[in-house]
Parts: C-alpha cells; sequence; structure tokens
C-alpha cells in the first residue's frame, strides 16, 4: 500500500455516504470551501492533502518524486484504508480527477460513483506544456506558475468581475519546494 499517510479532514453526519474531494495541482482541500456548505448537510466529505500539499502544519508528506498517477491513487487506497471506509464516490478536479479516474480504473469496487472537471487522461493542453511546467516547479517552486494556471481556471470576464475570487486561489498556491512536482502523468502501474 502507500507509503505516505495523507493530511485529511472530515465534515459532514457520521453516518452519511463518503465523498472524497480531490484537489488540482498547487491548491489545498480548501479549494472546495464554497461547495461544502451545502454538501456536507448529504455527505460525509474527506478532503485530503496530495502528496507535498497542504497548509503549514497540516501538509502531507512529499517523499523524493517524480510521482505518477498511479501512487497518488494508492495514496487515496491508503486514505480510505485508514478510515476503514471500503467504498466511496470520488469527485476531482484536473490532478484530483486523473486520480479518480485512476481509481475507477483500478480499484472499481472502491468507488461508488465518479465526477471529475477539467481533467483528461493525459495531460493538458500537452505532454511538454506539462513537463515545462513540472521543471518550472522544481526549480522555482509552485507560486512560479500562478500567472500561467490562473488564466487556465478562469475565465477572462470571471476574472474581471471577480478579482477577489480570483486573488483567494491564487494567493493559496502553496511555495512548494523544487522537485517534489508530480511527473507528468505516463502509463498506471498494475492495479493496486
Amino acid at each position: 500500500m502507500s507509503e505516505v499517510q495523507l493530511a485529511a479532514s472530515f465534515e459532514g453526519p457520521d453516518d452519511a455516504p463518503v465523498v472524497l474531494l480531490g484537489n488540482s495541482i498547487g491548491t489545498n482541500r480548501t479549494l472546495w470551501n464554497a461547495q461544502v456548505p451545502v454538501l456536507r448537510e448529504h455527505f460525509r466529505l474527506l478532503r485530503f492533502e496530495l502528496r507535498g500539499h497542504g497548509p503549514p502544519g497540516d501538509t502531507s508528506p512529499a517523499p523524493p518524486g517524480p510521482y505518477t498517477i498511479g501512487q497518488l491513487g494508492v495514496d487515496v487506497l491508503g486514505l480510505l484504508n485508514e478510515h476503514g471506509i471500503t467504498r466511496a464516490a470520488y469527485c476531482g478536479v484536473s490532478i484530483g480527477g486523473m486520480i479518480g479516474l485512476w481509481l475507477a480504473a483500478n480499484a472499481p469496487e472502491r468507488i461508488s460513483s465518479l465526477a471529475v472537471c477539467c481533467t483528461a487522461i493525459e495531460p493538458l493542453p500537452s505532454r511538454q506544456a506539462w513537463t515545462e511546467r513540472v521543471a518550472k516547479v522544481r526549480a522555482e517552486g509552485m507560486a512560479a506558475i500562478v500567472d500561467i494556471v490562473v488564466p487556465r481556471w478562469f475565465t477572462p470576464p470571471f476574472i474581471s468581475r471577480q478579482p477577489a475570487a480570483v486573488a483567494v486561489v491564487a494567493q493559496k498556491t502553496p511555495p512548494h519546494r523544487p522537485g517534489r512536482a508530480p511527473a507528468p502523468p505516463g502509463p498506471s502501474p498494475a492495479r493496486a
């Protein structure tokens, strides 16, 4: 199983169905704050931090990388096992969605339903663009790509109308240490 114990938090009724919420790269579980008040009325939300992600004092470990999507998926399976959860719904954004796709393909008995947003099986917009972003993060930290990712996450009209909301997300981009960014997703390892 996973070598990493992910930082995570639960919210919602103890007896409600569990929904895992997977973040995009460079964000933390506060990405879901706007959705949580409504979702936690009906679901037990399990929010987690990817390797090397999370606010100070509540960060998931980041052993030397790079990491595969399969390794990140095994981390989530470890989190489910740690909390005695046999089956859960999964919702993920970007790399969080890629992890959800991996889980659905490699551990379908653990995923009751799947919702992904802004995600793909292969890196977008291309493997080369992802590789260039990873190199920049390794050299300069996550904050170095804020100006690259914000226009990918928000439309120009939204940026104009809601600059405070955009600033909140941009400010949550952690200054990850170089060398801890995931590798461009490649073939998944055998079923975990």
